[in-house]
């Protein structure tokens, strides 16, 4: 586990966010860890999801109900100030909030004839039943209004500058009791960001069950286990399996601070593959709203649990399915890569440099996210296509003049990887290519592996 967080720490953006699943067994020790290699700094949160509605006898002494995720940040501060990464919502605010803040020192504000709102008797009062708040003048109660301005003292999160402005805005006041505890009611155009509580609640009858921004509500790992036994078609495939609806509640709520807004082009890498929910999770969420993310999932294929779930349950939401009811399953579109780890072998044969060639080309298709092949002459070169953009791998400097002929036959702006024994892509070589491109370095990586075979 250590070998494997510390790799995500090198891979996580600094604006990235990493989650860790865990029962109530290794949590203390997890957390640990997380701090060790993380830092306590970076330390979002430890989430709480009840993950089953289904009791019953289980475990001496307690009943198991709940797992935990860990959050934490690559990098939680920024100029000493802590990043909002994690929002659940962006609300219209027309709930009622507090103007009080103990923080602040007392404050004289006015608030107009008619825009405060009384729950209290009509009258006329000269002081309140809350010291915290001081009337400064008498004011008059009239058919649930302020029949003259209301003037209060208290410690308050506004001046009467941001008063005014939010009375221009349509904000009205709210009063519930003779303490005068003064709230507001915003105007319309006004937002705020609604944070994820700890406890993800599941019970669809609590009035807090955990609900992403689209009105989808986190379920249970009996709805991960219908969810998977609709799309596979076999029973109890798998011990406890997380819901889409999990995991896409967590990946919703990463927010780009810099840009205001909800991301949705973004990569996440899960190095316990298991079922698939993670890539389920991402293809769902990208036609919900829109989104251009991408999933990596690794596995070590235990019990053929890649091959025999994960990769034909993310090939068939994608391409559409028949569920348990003969029900008919829109597709979520996408694509789908299934790729295994294995050394080249090192010495100088055709098959080596063929096995070169094919891994190398998998790996640059999935650092420029185009996978179409169009064009390939062998062991020389291979064209590749996404919308109206190419992706042109050179293997043999010799095949240049080959690969030219072909790219020319396509419209549109090529991306071009050409391996050299130099270090400086051969530039010269493609300025007569009569389609716009841009020129890449192999990857060094790629690039060490194939001179030490091509050369020989």
């Amino acid at each position: 586990m250590e070998k494997r967080l510390r790799l995500a720490h090198d891979l996580l953006k600094n604006t990235g966010v990493i989650f860790v699943s865990i029962d109530d067994n290794e949590v203390a020790q997890l957390r640990l860890l997380m701090d060790e290699i993380f830092g306590d700094r970076n330390f979002i949160t430890q989430f709480v999801w009840e993950k089953t509605q289904h009791f019953g006898r289980q475990k001496i002494n307690y009943y198991s109900n709940c797992e935990y995720v860990l959050a934490y940040a690559k990098k939680l501060y920024g100029k000493n100030k802590l990043k909002e990464l994690l929002v659940e919502k962006i609300k219209s605010d027309f709930e009622d909030a507090p103007l009080y803040n103990a923080s602040n020192r007392e404050n004289k504000l006015i608030f107009p004839t008619g825009k405060v709102i009384f729950n209290i008797k009509d009258g006329v009062y000269t002081k309140t039943t809350d010291n915290k708040y001081r009337l400064l003048s008498k004011v008059e109660v009239r058919n649930g209004r302020n029949k003259n301005p209301l003037i209060l003292s208290f410690k308050s999160r506004w001046s009467q500058a941001t008063v005014d402005k939010e009375i221009a805005k349509g904000a009205k006041f709210w009063v519930k009791s003779t303490n005068f505890a003064i709230r507001v009611i915003y105007g319309e155009g006004k937002t705020f960001k609604d944070s994820p509580k700890q406890i993800i609640f599941t019970n669809k009858n609590n009035p807090f069950v955990a609900t992403d921004r689209f009105g989808n509500k986190v379920g249970t790992t009996e709805d991960g286990s219908s969810e998977l036994e609709d799309i596979i078609g076999k029973q109890n495939i798998f011990d406890y399996p997380k819901p889409t609806s999990l995991i896409k509640y967590l990946i919703s709520l990463y927010f780009d601070e810099s840009e205001d807004r909800h991301k949705k082009d973004f990569i996440i890498l899960d190095f316990f593959a298991g079922t698939g929910t993670t890539g389920h999770a991402v293809l769902d969420l990208n036609k919900e709203d829109g989104g251009n993310r991408q999933f990596i999932l690794c596995t070590n294929n235990e019990n053929k649990i890649c091959t025999d779930i994960c990769y034909p349950r993310i090939a068939r939401v994608i391409k559409g399915y028949t569920n348990t009811k003969k029900e008919r399953i829109e597709g979520l579109g996408g694509n789908l890569k299934y790729l295994k780890t294995a050394f080249v072998g090192a010495q100088p044969t055709d098959k080596n440099k063929r096995d070169l060639v094919n891994n190398s080309a998998e790996m640059i298709c999935i650092k420029e996210n185009i996978f179409d092949l169009v064009e390939e002459q062998d062991l020389d070169f291979k064209i590749y296509k996404k919308n109206n953009k190419y992706l042109g791998i050179v293997f043999n400097e010799d095949a240049i003049e080959d690969f030219k002929k072909a790219a020319n036959k396509y419209k549109g702006e090529f991306i071009i990887y050409c391996f050299s024994y130099t270090e400086v892509p051969p530039e010269r070589e493609f300025v007569d290519l009569k389609n716009k491109h841009r020129l890449e370095p192999i990857p060094e990586v790629i690039l060490k592996v194939y001179r030490e075979i091509f050369k020989k």
